[in-house]
């Protein structure tokens, strides 16, 4: 299933700090998370240039 919304990003601590949503996508089959973090990537022009998919997901749940 998807969200689509509003999300408000704290740009000085990397968060969402609330996220409206405004429809329920369907469920549909998924690829990998390089792939969902290239999307992205594309989606978002150079934010997301030379970050590692699997560290940053890492890092956000505070794994080493």
């Amino acid at each position: 299933m998807g969200i689509f919304g509003k999300a408000f990003w704290d740009s000085t601590w990397s968060f969402i700090e609330k996220f409206e949503a405004s429809q329920i996508l369907p469920y549909r089959e998924q690829n990998s998370a390089q792939e969902a973090f290239a999307a992205l990537a594309e989606a978002g022009g150079r934010v997301w240039e030379g970050v590692d998919p699997d560290e940053f997901v890492k890092s956000l749940r505070g794994e080493e």
